[in-house]
């Protein structure tokens, strides 16, 4: 088996990595510094709760590349190499593509269904179940 991580409302809240894009998207209105200072309190204060589930650990996010904390990746103890990002527009259609480029790298040793999506989102678990993988819905607790 094979166990992987949505972010948003799964593992982190839902909207914890707002102050991250607002400082990144109004570049204008930031100084580097004060983008960098941003990133660094969006990093250590974003609650991570993880889950217990069997390895190995893959994180399949629909954020783009750098939206993503230091601090949560060494939570789950993930590395870099098993983080997947936005590979397409919609979230279901990402999260399916993360999930076929995930089983081509574990393929010779795991079959779709024993790789398994954790989500707080239906539409995600619903995309990557009509594509042969199994996936659990979870939400975030505090």
């Amino acid at each position: 088996m094979a166990s992987v991580l949505d972010l948003d409302g799964t593992i982190v809240p839902e909207h914890s990595y707002i102050l991250l894009i607002t400082a990144v998207m109004l570049p204008v209105l930031f100084p580097p510094l004060y983008v960098l200072l941003l990133w660094i309190l969006f990093a250590v204060t974003a609650p991570v709760k993880p889950l217990n589930v069997p390895g190995p650990i893959f994180v399949n996010t629909a954020r783009p590349w750098p939206f993503i904390s230091p601090i949560t990746i060494f939570a789950l103890g993930v590395p870099l190499s098993n983080i997947y990002f936005r590979s397409a527009w919609d979230a279901p259609t990402s999260k399916v593509r993360n999930m076929d480029s995930i089983h081509q790298m574990i393929g010779k040793h795991h079959s779709r269904e024993s790789i398994v999506l954790y989500d707080n989102r239906r539409a995600n678990i619903r995309a990557v179940k009509l594509h042969g993988y199994s996936g659990v819905l979870i939400q975030y607790k505090k």
